[in-house]
C-alpha cells in the first residue's frame, strides 16, 4: 500500500508539476492579455482624441456652412440692387434716346423755320427795294 501510495503521490507531484508548467504558461499568456490591453487603452484614447477632432471639425463646418450662407445672401442682395439700378439706368437711356430725337427734330424743324424766314425775309427786302 505504501508504494502505491508513492506511486500516487509520485502521480500527483507529476500532475502538480504539469500544473505549475501550465500556470506559468497561463501566467506568459495573461501577461500577453495585459499588454493587448494596454495596446487597446492606447488605441482607444487615440481614438477618443481622433474622435474629439472630428467633432470639432464639423462645429467648423456648420460654421463655415453658415459664413457661406450670409456672404451668398449679401452678394445676392447686391445683384438684386445692381438690376434694380441698371434697369433703371436702361429706362433713363431710352427716355434719353427720345429727348434727344424730340430736340433734334425740333432742331430740324427750326433751321427749316430760319431757312424760310430767311428766304421771305429776302423777299420781303427785295419787294420793299432795300438792298
Amino acid at each position: 500500500i505504501d508504494k502505491r501510495f508513492d506511486e500516487v503521490d509520485k502521480r500527483f507531484d507529476e500532475v502538480d508539476k504539469r500544473f505549475e508548467q501550465v500556470d506559468k504558461r497561463f501566467d506568459e499568456v495573461d501577461k500577453r492579455f495585459e499588454q493587448v490591453d494596454k495596446r487597446f487603452d492606447e488605441h482607444d484614447a487615440r481614438f477618443d482624441a481622433l474622435a474629439k477632432k472630428l467633432l470639432d471639425h464639423d462645429e467648423q463646418f456648420v460654421s463655415v456652412r453658415q459664413e457661406i450662407s450670409l456672404l451668398r445672401q449679401e452678394m445676392l442682395t447686391g445683384q438684386d440692387e445692381m438690376l434694380t439700378i441698371l434697369h433703371r439706368l436702361d429706362q433713363e437711356r431710352a427716355a434719353t434716346i427720345s429727348w434727344i430725337r424730340r430736340v433734334e427734330t425740333q432742331g430740324e424743324q427750326n433751321t427749316k423755320a430760319i431757312e424760310k424766314n430767311t428766304t421771305d425775309i429776302a423777299d420781303i427786302k427785295r419787294h420793299l427795294r432795300m438792298n
